[in-house]
């Protein structure tokens, strides 16, 4: 009880702290209120304070633009301009670059409201990931004698709603394989055991992404999961005297239904195209026991863990 306190104690720190994070719309308009007065270099440093958060801000280069050529750096001014004409293709402000490059075309020539350029920012995502689990069963009631870790799949799609280019929530569908694998030996008897355990998982969880203004983003999340189980076996085989036998029982009816999760990982993401390549790896905790054994005055006490790597593609 006392670690599960403590987790969700993380989980509530984890996003109060998120909730207070950059907000990228606030500094936008502080810039702009230092422009619109006429203090340039004010608003010089906050447009690229934006831009170091999120490079592909096409507005920030805009004003950032806007407010260099009026301060006197003209040049300076006309490669910010580039630099947002690169990320929208707006031909409005390939006109106005154009305009500025003329002989003799004076500082002032610039508007000081630019045309709208398509804010970069998205933020809604939709993604697929796949990859394994290293699951093992923990609990005072398992034995860890020769267990070692099962390999199992994990795969499935998210969605993600950024706040800002910091802070986002991340809504995830997955189907995931955990359980365990155990190998004895007693003299000529060999067993080899693995503890099948399906779950349809959902994962919500809060996604800090650290902007480092090149394309490789690490992100930190922590969040909470609910499983449903599908299905649950346990598959034996056992070799004596060189003859092997197998076989596979049904769980299902001493499964619980449901489990609770705690979910805490970090990645990368790297830009690639339209979207962003996804590597990432967690650490899944189950909250609750596994079982629910009809008529047991006292359920026994394995909960499920697994290790997940996972790669996959953000649009």
């Amino acid at each position: 009880m006392k670690k599960i306190l403590l987790l969700i104690f993380c989980c509530l720190f984890f996003y109060s702290f998120l909730f207070s994070a950059y907000d990228e719309n606030k500094f936008m308009q502080a810039g702009k209120s230092f422009l619109a007065k006429g203090e340039y270099e004010k608003a010089i440093k906050v447009f690229n304070f934006v831009i170091k958060q999120n490079p592909k801000n096409a507005m920030a280069f805009v004003y950032g633009g806007v407010a260099q050529i009026k301060s006197g750096k003209k040049e300076l001014g006309i490669k910010y301009l580039e630099k947002a004409y690169q990320l929208t293709g707006n031909a409005k402000i390939k006109a106005q670059i154009d305009k500025l490059k003329r002989p003799g075309a004076p500082v002032g020539a610039v508007a000081q409201k630019q045309p709208a350029a398509k804010e970069e920012f998205k933020p809604v995502h939709l993604g697929l990931k796949a990859g394994i689990n290293l699951a093992s069963l923990t609990g005072d009631d398992v034995s860890t004698q020769g267990a070692k870790n099962l390999i199992g799949l994990c795969a499935g799609g998210f969605i993600s709603y950024s706040f800002n280019p910091w802070f986002s929530l991340q809504l995830e569908g997955l189907y995931t394989q955990k359980g365990m694998s155990r190998e004895q030996s007693i003299t000529t008897i060999q067993q080899k055991t693995n503890y099948y355990y399906d779950y349809l998982q959902v994962p919500i969880l809060a996604k800090l992404s650290i902007q480092t203004g090149s394309p490789f983003i690490p992100v930190i999340y922590l969040g909470p999961a609910i499983s449903f189980n599908t299905g649950a076996s346990v598959y034996i085989e056992q070799t004596v005297n060189g003859t092997t036998t197998s076989d596979t029982y049904d769980e299902s009816m001493n499964t619980s239904k449901m489990d609770v999760n705690i979910i805490a990982g970090a990645g990368i993401e790297i830009k690639a195209g339209p979207g962003s390549i996804i590597l990432d790896c967690r650490y899944d905790m189950g909250l609750m026991t596994i079982y629910d054994i009809k008529d047991a005055p006292e359920q026994p006490d394995v909960k499920t863990s697994a290790i997940t790597i996972m790669a996959g593609y953000s649009f």
